[in-house]
């Protein structure tokens, strides 16, 4: 489980060690202090640092065979499916905690505590709800199949969304101003504590379900 570990980390580190250099590059171009368009910024980037390691680690792993080795060792599924799930939610965890620490101490970023908090949580716990639906989709169907429906599903979506954006653009209505005013009045009285641990809950349930999923879906 440890190796297990270490393997999959990997990729997180090195995405860790790549956007934030990037974002302090940002921050010293610019000359001046976070604001909120930087913890907007920060909030996305948290998927990509998540994302794109579990999508590469997966991608290993299928094209090495790496479930059909590790069928061959002394490890039961559960316990892959712990170390897949342990790993993603404490680089969340540590992804969002230091955005937070990184905003309370940066110059001029007083006055945004709140929403950085706020901001960072809501993205934290989508993140981890998002890479569970991940992993139980590559355990269902491998992650050859379920990355292709996954490609087709994101094209449906953004050409069904620019359908719908072109009939809102024709009827002028601001759908863009519409949805980001609601976002942020729904991530300005979030309480954090409560979404947290709605979060952990939700991302320990599918945890339950990937383990069953692939202990009855076996290898893929």
């Amino acid at each position: 489980m440890l190796g297990i570990a270490k393997k999959d980390s990997l990729f997180f580190l090195i995405a860790l060690f790549i956007i934030y250099p990037s974002i302090i590059l940002l921050w010293i171009l610019f000359g001046r202090a976070f604001d909120i368009q930087f913890v907007v910024i920060a909030g996305l980037l948290l998927h990509f640092l998540i994302y794109g390691p579990m999508i590469i680690n997966e991608q290993d792993e299928d094209k090495s065979n790496g479930y059909s080795f590790l069928a061959t060792l002394p490890v039961q599924s559960y316990e892959i499916v712990i170390v897949k799930f342990a790993n993603t939610f404490v680089s969340v965890l540590f992804f969002v905690m230091v955005n937070i620490i990184i905003f309370s101490i940066a110059p001029g970023s007083t006055n945004l505590p709140d929403i950085t908090c706020n901001l960072l949580v809501t993205s934290g716990v989508l993140c981890l709800i998002f890479s569970a639906l991940f992993y139980i989709g590559v355990f269902m169907f491998g992650y050859t199949k379920f990355f292709r429906f996954g490609v087709s599903l994101f094209g449906v979506v953004v050409l069904s969304a620019g359908v719908v954006a072109q009939f809102l653009f024709i009827r002028k209505i601001n759908i863009l101003s519409i949805f980001l005013e609601r976002l942020l009045n729904f991530i300005d009285n979030v309480d954090t504590f409560i979404l947290s641990l709605s979060g952990i809950v939700i991302y320990a349930g599918l945890m339950l379900t990937a383990i069953k999923i692939k202990s009855v879906a076996g290898i893929k």
